[in-house]
């Protein structure tokens, strides 16, 4: 009930969820629809379920839990913006690429110079993915290196040793997805979720829009 006042007070109009672990279709809708009418929800095999609420009409273009997804997507339409809610996988940077490939494959029509003149497209969710344009110091970089998960996670083995992959961030940028957020703008851990994956302040949620 926090969270829905908290919706509520900020009075926004669509909102996307990466981790709605425990709810089913029936229980998102009911729960929200006395304020956002209009929703749609993606069960996922990996329990971290995802979900959209909008203040008005939900048109569902695609949406998949299948390979190379972890998780999955949500590709959908409202207030004429496109948008893909996602949560990409929380363990590889290798396969984190590999989704990013596929969603801009699913939405590359809408990516074209033809397409935009149409409505505004935007990837929102959780991205699991270190940003180039952020600043990292060296004891937080040593600090996820560390640990064999996050290692794992943020850095890539190369001819020269391991470094951090920003690949997936970085092919985003490459196709003319402008990354809205502020560098640094941290937003892991939080109070309510702290844990090793969550090493150090780090920015993993992320709304990225097509470039005008």
């Amino acid at each position: 009930k926090a969270i829905k006042s908290y919706i509520e007070l900020k009075q926004v109009h669509i909102v996307g969820f990466s981790e709605l672990n425990g709810w089913n279709q029936n229980m998102f809708h009911e729960f929200f629809k006395d304020s956002y009418p209009y929703s749609v929800f993606l069960k996922t095999k990996t329990g971290y379920h995802l979900g959209a609420i909008s203040k008005y009409p939900i048109h569902l273009l695609e949406a998949t839990n299948q390979y190379p997804m972890h998780h999955g997507f949500i590709f959908f339409k409202s207030m004429d913006v496109k948008f893909v809610l996602t949560h990409l996988n929380p363990h590889s940077s290798e396969n984190r690429f590999l989704e990013v490939q596929h969603i801009l494959k699913v939405t590359d029509p809408y990516r074209s110079a033809e397409s935009k003149q149409d409505s505004q497209l935007c990837f929102i969710g959780d991205f699991n993915t270190l940003a180039s344009a952020d600043t990292y110091s060296e004891h937080q970089l040593t600090k996820i290196f560390e640990d064999a998960r996050t290692k794992k996670k943020f850095f890539t083995r190369t001819k020269n040793g391991y470094e951090v992959d920003y690949r997936p961030y970085e092919l985003l940028i490459q196709s003319d997805m402008v990354d809205t957020g502020l560098p640094n703008d941290w937003t892991v851990p939080t109070p309510a979720n702290e844990d090793i994956m969550h090493a150090t302040r780090l920015r993993l949620d992320m709304i990225f829009c097509r470039k005008a």
